[in-house]
């Protein structure tokens, strides 16, 4: 065999003796490397779980905590004691002492976010407040009145716009009032600032890496808190039934602006949180992540405010 011919022959066989170890240490490699990219994704989908989780138990937590106080404040024998008197005998009465000092006196639990303390008659005017120019209102249209009345058990109302003071947000913790029969003779509510609500979704920005935040969000998908985009807060994901907007903002659970700009649209989210509880991680483009997709983990609140989004536009391996 001629030397050039061998030498041909010597170099096929290396490139193949190379090919033949080489590819299993490249299968080996990508192998590898979509394991450790499994890993680490799985592992970032769990931490924003886990954030969207801490969350959701932490407002659930402050709810609980207010309407246990508020049901616990409700059998007070001095409030019932008031409402029992007839309204033409409570002025000046010893007992309509007593109850404003009780009301007062629950009104210092908190100064900072506590606006007012208040008792409603069965027909829902309120008939003592520790915020005095809210005395004589009918408050019977609303659902912190109606709701406890009906089911008898504590309520916490959605997240109220303040007519009168623009930016300011107020939710409503309330509960029967009963005299020593056990039958219903008013309604104890407290009014709070809501805003701290919104403090507490800011403060998970960044929680579950450099570009995460939290979304707060009522039964109809209303934001009512966004983590960076404060902006987006009362505007639903999608657009509203128009009848169902119209009774939202006789609520005053949604700005007095026109329908085109009390929402976003986003079919892809609302279909997320539609199935929250079956699927609570999905990847999807949100409002202000420069059209990246997002990684979001959603948890529904067990009180019936809403549901808790943990949003990330810096998940490791994600497609762009």
């Amino acid at each position: 065999m001629s030397l050039p011919k061998l030498y041909t022959l010597r170099k096929k066989l290396i490139v193949s003796f190379l090919i033949v170890a080489l590819i299993p240490l490249m299968l080996l490699a990508a192998i590898d490397r979509y394991n450790t990219q499994q890993i680490l994704t799985k592992n970032a989908q769990q931490s924003l779980l886990a954030v969207a989780s801490q969350t959701a138990l932490s407002i659930d937590t402050f709810l609980t905590f207010n309407l246990n106080n508020v049901r616990v404040e409700g059998i007070l024998p001095g409030l019932a004691k008031y409402l029992n008197l007839p309204p033409e005998t409570r002025e000046t009465s010893a007992e309509q002492k007593i109850a404003r000092d009780t009301l007062r006196s629950l009104s210092r639990r908190d100064n900072v976010n506590i606006f007012s303390y208040a008792l409603l008659d069965p027909k829902g005017q309120n008939v003592l407040d520790t915020y005095t120019r809210n005395i004589g209102t009918d408050e019977s249209s609303s659902d912190y009145f109606q709701q406890p009345l009906k089911t008898g058990l504590p309520y916490v109302s959605s997240l109220k716009l303040s007519s009168q003071s623009p930016g300011l947000i107020k939710i409503y913790f309330s509960s029967p009032v009963r005299n020593s029969k056990g039958v219903v003779v008013g309604i104890l509510r407290f009014c709070y600032n809501a805003t701290a609500l919104e403090r507490a979704i800011v403060q998970q920005t960044g929680l579950a890496g450099p570009e995460s935040f939290a979304i707060l969000l009522d039964e109809h998908y209303i934001r009512l808190a966004h983590g960076t985009l404060p902006e987006l807060n009362f505007k639903s994901v999608v657009p509203l039934d128009p009848l169902l907007a119209k009774k939202l903002q006789a609520e005053e659970r949604l700005p007095n602006l026109p329908i085109d700009e009390l929402s976003t649209n986003l079919p892809t989210l609302k279909q997320a949180l539609d199935n929250a509880r079956v699927r609570p991680f999905v990847m999807l483009r949100l409002i202000g992540t420069n059209d990246r997709l997002s990684a979001v983990a959603i948890a529904p609140l067990e009180t019936s405010l809403g549901t808790c989004c943990s949003c990330s536009r810096n998940l490791p391996f994600s497609p762009r």
